[in-house]
């Protein structure tokens, strides 16, 4: 089997799927993985490895912050399958890339981790990708049979073709990030796919079991939930008001 080596862009955020990867290896029979839809690949003429990008910049890399990097202060590769990397890095490893005399397409760019990411394809085609990071979780599917699958907002039920009912998880404070959120049942509430897309804008949060929402005049502003929640975590419920909602 030849080993290509190159650069691509991320098309979109990953996703969280339950197929394997077409030639799993020793991945073979998990429970769960991140997938990342790719364009614009380049292939290298010259191969590089990431040690000796380490080794070369070195002096350039320690005074840069590593925290949640792909790499250590000790300048080894961390293992991590899916990383950030600073926007100093990133500089960095553009400048060594092209070094190599590789072909590396123009405008890379590194962007803040958010649950929804767009971006656009290309110029010449105003074409635009949006996904959203799905975490159905063990503990979400615990609560969405808790609460049989029912908005917490409007109190709606998705009814499916099969008979069986759609819903979908929320992080109050997000997983990952900059909020660094814990995937536990109090900071996760279950809503319908509406809902979700309002909390992930921030345009929607919970205040003494009422809903406030940025548009006075929607229909659930000021309205009482559609149902209560002991274990539902206050704290969580006050950051997301304080660092996501009308942000």
């Amino acid at each position: 089997m030849v080993v290509k080596v190159g650069i691509s862009e991320a098309k979109s955020s990953c996703v969280e799927v339950d197929n394997e990867p077409v030639i799993p290896g020793k991945w073979k029979g998990y429970g769960g993985y991140l997938r990342v839809s790719l364009q614009s690949y380049s292939p290298f003429s010259t191969p590089i490895r990431l040690r000796d990008f380490l080794s070369k910049y070195k002096n350039e890399l320690e005074k840069i912050d590593v925290n949640e990097s792909f790499y250590t202060r000790a300048n080894t590769v961390a293992q991590k399958y899916i990383a950030k990397i600073p926007n100093q890095v990133l500089s960095l490893l553009c400048d060594y890339i092209r070094q190599q005399n590789n072909i590396l397409f123009e405008n890379i760019q590194c962007e803040n981790d958010t649950d929804i990411e767009i971006s656009e394809l290309s110029p010449a085609r105003a074409q635009t990708t949006i996904d959203r990071i799905i975490r159905d979780t063990k503990i979400i599917r615990e609560l969405k049979a808790i609460y049989h699958d029912m908005c917490q907002i409007c109190g709606v039920k998705l009814k499916l073709p099969n008979g069986s009912y759609y819903s979908e998880g929320h992080h109050l404070k997000k997983l990952g990030g900059i909020h660094k959120g814990p995937d536990i049942k109090s900071n996760i509430i279950i809503l319908c796919p509406n809902h979700h897309t309002e909390f992930d804008f921030g345009m929607i949060a919970i205040k003494n079991d009422r809903v406030i929402h940025m548009d006075e005049t929607d229909t659930y502003n000021g309205k009482e939930l559609a149902y209560t929640r002991n274990d539902l975590s206050e704290e969580y419920l006050r950051y997301h008001i304080k660092h996501i909602f009308a942000k």
